[in-house]
C-alpha cells in the first residue's frame, strides 16, 4: 500500500509538469481565405450561346444548346490559330442565305493551325458543312455532317479526320484537292451528289466507307493508300487515277466501275463484286495480289503496260476476265467462267504461268495482235476452246493441259512456237503415246 502512495506522489508532479506546456496562441492570424472555385476554374472555356459568333482569340470554346444560323453570315468563323470547339452533343442547323456552318476564314498565305472541332451535328447548311480549306495540322472527331448543300467537310492539310459521318451532301461528302497529307479513319461518306471522299495527295484511309454516291466513292490524289474500305453502290467505287497509291483489303460492291487506278499503284485482297462496267482498271507498271473480281458487267480486271498479277481469282464476268497490256506478267491466277468472253486475252510480250482458265464461253487464253508472249503450265478446261493463238504471234507455248473444251483444244496458228501436243484423252498407260515424256509437251485429256 505504501508503494502505490509512494508511486502516486512521484508521477504525479511529471504529469502536471507536461500538462502545463504552453499551446501557443489561439487569436487567428486574419479571417478565413475563399475556398470555392472562380466559375472561369470551374468551366475554363469560352460559352457559344448563339451564332453568328466569330472567334479571334486562341482558346477552347463550348456550345451551351442547340444553335440556328442567320442569313448572310457563316455559323462560326475562326480567324486565329489554336482553337478548340467542342459541339456537346449540340447541332449547329443551317437557316436560308446563310453560308457556311463553320468556316475557317484563312487564306492560302496565312493558313491557320493547330484547330480542333468535335462532338457535335452540322446540318442543312446553304454553303459547306465545315470548311477548313485554309488551314493544316488540325483534329476533327466525332462529326455528323449532313443535308449540307455544298460539302460536308473541307479539312484542309496535314490533318486528322476521325469517326465522323457525312451525308447526303449536295456535292461531296468530304472534299477538298488541295487538302493533302490528311489521315481519315473510322469515316463514312454516303448520299452524296459527287464523291464520298475527294481528298489530294499523301492521304491516308482506313476502315472507312463510301455508300450510295452520285459519282466516286472514293477520289484521292497520288501516293495515297487504303486499307480496309469499303465502297458499295457508287458510280465509281476508287477512282484514282493518280500514281503509287496503295490498297489493301479493300472492297467494292455494286458500283457502276469497281476500281480505276493510275500508275505504280498496288492492290492487294482487293475484292470487286457486281460492277455495272469493268471491275478493275488499273494502269501502268501496277501490281494485284490476291485480287478477286466477280459478276461485272464488262472484264474482271483490265490492266496497262508492264502490271504483274499474282493469285488473283476472277470469275463469271460478262466479257473477259483479264484483260492485259504489253509486258505483262500472270501467274497462279484464275480466270473462270465468262459468260460471253475468254478466261485471258494477253497484250503482246506477256508470260503466262501456272494459270487456270475453266468454263469460258470463249477461249481460256486467246491471242490475237499480242505477239511475243510465252504462255507455259497453264490449265484450260471446259472452255468453248482451251487456246487459241492467231498466226504470227510468235508465241512460244509449252506444258499446258486441256480437258472438256466444248469445240477445240489448241489452235496455233503459223508463225507460233508450241511443244509436242499430246492427246491422252483414249486413257490407258501414257508412257506409250509418242511425245507424251517430251519435256515441253502440250496435253489434251
Amino acid at each position: 500500500m505504501k508503494s502505490n502512495i509512494i508511486l502516486a506522489t512521484i508521477v504525479s508532479p511529471l504529469i502536471l509538469s507536461v500538462c502545463a506546456f504552453g499551446q501557443g496562441t489561439l487569436t487567428p492570424s486574419g479571417p478565413p481565405g475563399q475556398t470555392m472555385r472562380t466559375l472561369l476554374q470551374v468551366e475554363p472555356r469560352t460559352p457559344i450561346s448563339s451564332l453568328p459568333y466569330v472567334i479571334t482569340q486562341a482558346g477552347s470554346y463550348f456550345l451551351t444548346t442547340n444553335l440556328t444560323g442567320v442569313s448572310g453570315t457563316n455559323g462560326i468563323t475562326i480567324e486565329t490559330n489554336n482553337v478548340t470547339i467542342d459541339l456537346c452533343g449540340f447541332t449547329m442547323t443551317g437557316a436560308p442565305g446563310a453560308l457556311d456552318g463553320i468556316n475557317v476564314n484563312g487564306t492560302l498565305g496565312n493558313l491557320y493551325q493547330n484547330i480542333i472541332i468535335k462532338n457535335g451535328t452540322i446540318t442543312d447548311w446553304p454553303g459547306n458543312g465545315l470548311n477548313a480549306d485554309t488551314s493544316e495540322n488540325s483534329q476533327f472527331s466525332d462529326l455528323n455532317l449532313y443535308d449540307n448543300t455544298y460539302d460536308g467537310m473541307n479539312p484542309g492539310g496535314y490533318t486528322e479526320v476521325r469517326h465522323c459521318v457525312a451525308a447526303y451532301n449536295g456535292l461531296e461528302g468530304f472534299g477538298g484537292v488541295l487538302d493533302q497529307y490528311c489521315l481519315f479513319e473510322d469515316c463514312i461518306g454516303y448520299g452524296s451528289g459527287d464523291a464520298g471522299f475527294t481528298i489530294g495527295s499523301n492521304s491516308s484511309f482506313r476502315n472507312c466507307n463510301a455508300y450510295d454516291d452520285g459519282g466516286p466513292g472514293f477520289r484521292a490524289g497520288y501516293t495515297c493508300s487504303f486499307e480496309d474500305c469499303i465502297a458499295a453502290e457508287d458510280g465509281t467505287g476508287f477512282e484514282v487515277q493518280n500514281s503509287s497509291c496503295i490498297f489493301e483489303r479493300c472492297n467494292c460492291q455494286l458500283d457502276g466501275i469497281g476500281m480505276v487506278t493510275g500508275d505504280n499503284c498496288t492492290l492487294r485482297d482487293v475484292t470487286v463484286y457486281y460492277s455495272g462496267g469493268d471491275g478493275i482498271d488499273a494502269g501502268q507498271a501496277c501490281v494485284l495480289e490476291g485480287c478477286s473480281v466477280s459478276e461485272s458487267s464488262g472484264n474482271g480486271i483490265s490492266v496497262s503496260n508492264s502490271c504483274t498479277l499474282t493469285g488473283c481469282v476472277v470469275a463469271t464476268n460478262e466479257t473477259d476476265n483479264i484483260v492485259t497490256s504489253a509486258g505483262c506478267v500472270l501467274s497462279r491466277c484464275v480466270a473462270n467462267g465468262s459468260t460471253t468472253g475468254n478466261g485471258i486475252a494477253p497484250g503482246p510480250a506477256n508470260t503466262i504461268t501456272g494459270c487456270n482458265a475453266t468454263g469460258n464461253a470463249g477461249a481460256g487464253i486467246f491471242v490475237t495482235n499480242a505477239p511475243g508472249c510465252r504462255i507455259e503450265g497453264n490449265t484450260l478446261d471446259f472452255n468453248n476452246a482451251a487456246m487459241v493463238v492467231a498466226p504470227n504471234n510468235h508465241a512460244f507455248i509449252l506444258r499446258n493441259s486441256a480437258d472438256a473444251n466444248v469445240a477445240t483444244n489448241f489452235v496455233f496458228g503459223s508463225g507460233n512456237s508450241w511443244g509436242p501436243i499430246v492427246n491422252t484423252s483414249a486413257g490407258g498407260d501414257i508412257s506409250t503415246i509418242a511425245n507424251s515424256s517430251h519435256p515441253d509437251a502440250n496435253f489434251i485429256h
